[in-house]
């Protein structure tokens, strides 16, 4: 196991613990913290992927495997998608119509371990009854860490783009997620929780921690293609 592995697992221990021993802040300062976070994530991705060239963006590993364009767009793909959640919960606190949403795995088809999409569906009401003995903080480590495998949901399959242009939706992208957060907030917008029975029932402060997660998962995916050494030079 690499250094940088053993740092990413103790900086999530020491997130663990600072979750319970650290008073919890007010909710819009939880809100902007949770903001910031995941700009500082995607500001690394696009420093990992500043000076990848063509060659090296469209290279595949192997013939079932992502290439760095494919990552990074997948990337993309996935913000766009928590993004529309978190605008379906700022709607939902505008209304004033209940507090909660739910995401079944037909709509949202991740899948964990061996399971097929086509099958996850099978055991939606078993996962659906573990979620709440689920903490997120472990959650968030089980995302963050490549221990479990996990298939991302055909909403966020990648497409072939120019490296260039990727980079450059995903800095847009990012300014959209900030500007949809950073106008006046309805008051209780944190109450809001959207429920899915892979990724448990988060508002949007647990859904940026999400992102912010599952996009550093990518940064290991994207340097260990960076170091195969049938990389194109």
């Amino acid at each position: 196991m690499s250094d940088s592995i053993y740092k990413q697992i103790d900086g999530a221990i020491s997130r663990i613990v600072h979750d319970f021993v650290t008073p919890p802040p007010l909710p819009e300062q939880e809100l902007q913290l949770a903001l910031r976070d995941f700009g500082d994530t995607r500001l690394r991705t696009l420093e990992i992927a500043c000076n990848i060239t063509s060659a090296e963006a469209s290279f595949q590993p192997a013939p079932k495997s992502w290439s760095i364009a494919e990552i990074l767009d997948h990337l993309l793909l996935t913000e766009q998608s928590y993004r529309v959640q978190i605008q379906r919960l700022i709607d939902l606190a505008r209304s004033g119509k209940g507090t909660s949403l739910d995401l079944s795995l037909k709509e949202m088809n991740a899948s964990i371990g061996p399971i097929p999409r086509d099958l996850i569906s099978l055991f939606e009401t078993p996962l659906r009854m573990m979620n709440p003995f689920i903490p997120h903080a472990v959650r968030e480590a089980m995302i963050r860490f490549p221990v479990i495998a996990a298939i991302n949901p055909n909403i966020s399959d990648p497409a072939r783009k120019d490296i260039a242009l990727v980079r450059t939706e995903l800095m847009s992208s990012l300014d959209a997620t900030k500007a949809m957060l950073t106008v006046e907030m309805p008051a209780r917008l944190t109450e809001m929780t959207v429920t899915h029975p892979i990724l448990g029932t988060n508002n949007v402060v647990k859904i940026l921690r999400l992102m912010s997660a599952h996009e550093e998962r990518h940064h290991g995916q994207i340097r260990a293609v960076l170091k195969n050494p049938k990389l194109p030079k």
